[in-house]
C-alpha cells in the first residue's frame, strides 16, 4: 500500500513564511513535466499577458483621463514632494499634502472656468443684445462706422447676425449648463482616480518604475529611458501648455481691468483657453480688445492694451514664465508640437491638447531608440 507524501514544517516558520514541500507521485510529475515543453509554455505565457494587459486597459477606459492626468499632475508636484520629504517628512504625509495643494488648484482653475463662461457668458450675451437693439449702442456704433462697408457687410446686416449669434448663445446657455450637470458624476469619477492616480505615482513611482523594467519587452535601460521621456513629456506638456496658459489668462486679465476692456475676467478666461491654442494663442483675444478700444474712442488705452498683450501676455510669459516652468525640458520640434496638439485634438477632443503632444514625445523618443539602437549609440545621443 503506498504511503501519504510527508509535509514537512519547520516549528520556527509559519505557513507564509516556508513553502510547503511533498513528494509528488513519479507517475504525475511525469505527466506535469511533459505537459508544455519550455518554448510553448512561454509562448503561452506571452498570450496571457498580452490578454491581460488588454483587459487592464478595456477596464480602465472609463477612467482613463482620470489615471492619465492624475500621473501628469504627479509628475508635475514631484519637485514640491521632494522638498517635503527632504525636510523630513514622512513620505504619507507629504504626498498627501501635494495631492491636496494640486488637487485644490485643479478644481478651483475649473469652478472659475465653468463659472466664467457659463454664467458670465449668459450675462455678456444678454448684455450684447440689449445694445444691438434699436437704441443700443453698440447699433449705434456700427451704423456710424459701417457706411463705407460693402453692401454685405453695413449695418442692417452686421446687426442682424450679431442679434442671432447672441439670441444663440443665451438659448444655448442652457443646453450647456444642462450638459455640465449631466456630466457631474462622470467628471466626479474622473477626478477621484486622478486624485488616486496622483499619490500612488508620488508614494510609489520607483516601485512601478522597476515593475515595469522587469515586465517591458526590452532592454532594462530602454524602458527605463521610455518612463524618463513620459515623464519630461507629461510634466512639460503639463507646464508648458496648461500653467502657462492660466498665468497668461489672469496677467491678460489684469491688463483688461487697468485699461478698461468690459468683462475683464471673462475675457481673462477667454484669454486662458486661446493659448492652448499654437502659433497665434492669446492674440485672438487682446488683440480684438485693443481694437475695440480705439474705434471707442479710447485711443489711449487702446493702444496700451495692444502695447501690454504684445509685451506681457506674449513676450513675458513666452520668453520668461514659460521657460522658468518647463525649465528647457522639451526640445519637440515646433511641427511635431503642431501636430501633436491638432491630431490629439481632432481624436481625443478637448483633452487632447494634453494626451497629443505626450503621445507624440513617446512616439519619438521610441524611434530614437530604435535609431540608437541600430546604430549602436547611447540612447538619446543626439537630438532628431
Amino acid at each position: 500500500m503506498p504511503t501519504k507524501p510527508e509535509i514537512s514544517l519547520a516549528s520556527t516558520e509559519s505557513d507564509f513564511e516556508r513553502p510547503v514541500v511533498s513528494t509528488p507521485a513519479p507517475a504525475a510529475a511525469g505527466r506535469a513535466q511533459g505537459r508544455l515543453r519550455p518554448g510553448n509554455e512561454r509562448i503561452a505565457l506571452g498570450v496571457l499577458a498580452i490578454a491581460a494587459v488588454a483587459i487592464v486597459v478595456w477596464l480602465t477606459t472609463p477612467v482613463a483621463v482620470g489615471v492619465f492626468m492624475g500621473s501628469l499632475v504627479a509628475f508635475t508636484m514631484d519637485s514640491f514632494h521632494e522638498k517635503l520629504v527632504a525636510r523630513r517628512w514622512r513620505p504619507w504625509l507629504a504626498a498627501l499634502t501635494s495631492v491636496s495643494v494640486a488637487t485644490l488648484g485643479v478644481i478651483g482653475a475649473a469652478s472659475a472656468m465653468v463659472y466664467l463662461f457659463v454664467s458670465r457668458g449668459v450675462v455678456i450675451a444678454g448684455q450684447l443684445l440689449d445694445s444691438l437693439g434699436p437704441d443700443g449702442s453698440a447699433r449705434a456704433f456700427i451704423l456710424k462706422t459701417s457706411a463705407s462697408f460693402p453692401r454685405e457687410l453695413r449695418a442692417e446686416s452686421l446687426v442682424a447676425q450679431l442679434r442671432d449669434m447672441a439670441a444663440d448663445l443665451t438659448a444655448r446657455a442652457g443646453m450647456i449648463a444642462g450638459a455640465i450637470v449631466n456630466a457631474t458624476f462622470s467628471g466626479l469619477l474622473g477626478c477621484v482616480f486622478m486624485v488616486l492616480t496622483m499619490y500612488f505615482v508620488l508614494r510609489h513611482w520607483s516601485v512601478l518604475a522597476q515593475r515595469a523594467e522587469e515586465l517591458l519587452p526590452l532592454h532594462p535601460r530602454h524602458s527605463r529611458a521610455l518612463l524618463q521621456e513620459f515623464r519630461t513629456a507629461g510634466r512639460t506638456t503639463l507646464l508648458g501648455t496648461v500653467v502657462t496658459g492660466l498665468v497668461q489668462g489672469t496677467l491678460a486679465a489684469l491688463g483688461y481691468w487697468v485699461f478698461g476692456v468690459p468683462e475683464p475676467a471673462f475675457l481673462g478666461a477667454a484669454t486662458a483657453v486661446a493659448s492652448l491654442l499654437p502659433v497665434v494663442g492669446t492674440v485672438l483675444v487682446w488683440a480684438p480688445a485693443g481694437a475695440f478700444l480705439i474705434a471707442t474712442g479710447e485711443v489711449g488705452n487702446g493702444v496700451g492694451e495692444l502695447a501690454y498683450g504684445l509685451v506681457v501676455v506674449v513676450a513675458v510669459s513666452d520668453y520668461f514664465i514659460r521657460p522658468r516652468l518647463v525649465r528647457a525640458e522639451g526640445d519637440m520640434p515646433v511641427l511635431l508640437t503642431l501636430i501633436g496638439l491638432f491630431g490629439g485634438l481632432e481624436l481625443f477632443g478637448i483633452e487632447g491638447l494634453v494626451v497629443g503632444p505626450v503621445l507624440m514625445a513617446l512616439a519619438r523618443a521610441t524611434l530614437r531608440l530604435y535609431a540608437a539602437e541600430k546604430a549602436n549609440a547611447p540612447p538619446f545621443g543626439r537630438n532628431a
